[in-house]
C-alpha cells in the first residue's frame, strides 16, 4: 500500500482540478492496515500536501478512508457505496 500512495503523490496531477483517494481497509483509529503492515493516516496525506506534491498545491484532495475493526457496527459496503456515487457525480460534471 506504500507504494501506491508514494507513486500516486509523484504523478504528474498538472491537468487535474482536485485528488480524490479512497481506502477501504481493516485497522483501528488513526491507522490503516495494509499488506505490508500498519500505516498511518497522517503518513498516506501528508505526501498529497503542495510541498511534496506540487502539481496539486491549491486544488482540493478529498480523502474517504473507511476501516473495518471488530468494533466497529457499520455495514459492509456502506463507504463504497458512497464513495461510488460521489465518483459518479464528478464524471457527470466533466
Amino acid at each position: 500500500m506504500t507504494n501506491d500512495y508514494i507513486l500516486a503523490a509523484q504523478a504528474d496531477h498538472s491537468d487535474a482540478d482536485c485528488f480524490v483517494c479512497a481506502i477501504l481497509s481493516h485497522g483501528e483509529e488513526g491507522y490503516v492496515y495494509g499488506t505490508n503492515g500498519r500505516v498511518t493516516v497522517d503518513s498516506i496525506v501528508k505526501n498529497f500536501k503542495g510541498d511534496v506534491c506540487p502539481t496539486l498545491a491549491g486544488k482540493p484532495k478529498l480523502f474517504f478512508i473507511q476501516v473495518r475493526n471488530s468494533t466497529s457496527d457499520a455495514l459492509p459496503g456502506t463507504m463504497l457505496h458512497a464513495v461510488c456515487r460521489i465518483m459518479s457525480c464528478v464524471a457527470a460534471l466533466q
